[in-house]
C-alpha cells in the first residue's frame, strides 16, 4: 500500500513543501513541490528530491499532482492492483513512523468495502 504523508523539506530553497511516500511502511522517496521562479515550466509540479530501494538511480521526474506521482511509484514499485488505496493522504500534523504507516494502513484495509 502506498501512503503520502506531508512535510516541510530542508531544501535552502522556496522549495519546501513535501511529502513522503511510504510503500508497506518503508519510505521510498521524497517528493518536493517545485516553488521557485527558476523552475519555469515544472514550477507547481512535484519533484523526486529523494528514492530508495528499488527506486534509487532512477532519473529525475516531475508530475503535476500527487496521484500521477502515486501512479508512476505504483508502477515502479511493482505495486499496480495491490495498492487501492494508492494516492490517500494522512495529514496527522506530526512526524509519521514506520509503525504508525503501518497501522494506518492496516485500518484502512479493515475498514474498505469488500
Amino acid at each position: 500500500m502506498l501512503i503520502f504523508h506531508p512535510v516541510l523539506v530542508a531544501t535552502d530553497s522556496s522549495d519546501e513543501e513535501g511529502q513522503l511516500a511510504f510503500h508497506d511502511g518503508k519510505l521510498v522517496a521524497i517528493l518536493v513541490r517545485l516553488a521557485g521562479v527558476e523552475h519555469r515550466e515544472d514550477r507547481g509540479r512535484l519533484y523526486v528530491e529523494a528514492s530508495f530501494g528499488s527506486l534509487s538511480g532512477h532519473p529525475a521526474q516531475t508530475f503535476s499532482s500527487l496521484d500521477e506521482a502515486a501512479d508512476w511509484l505504483n508502477v515502479e514499485l511493482g505495486a499496480g492492483a495491490q495498492t487501492p488505496a494508492c494516492g490517500r493522504t494522512y495529514e496527522t500534523g506530526k512526524p509519521v513512523s514506520p509503525g504508525e504507516v503501518a497501522a494506518l494502513a492496516q485500518r484502512d484495509d479493515r475498514a474498505a468495502p469488500r
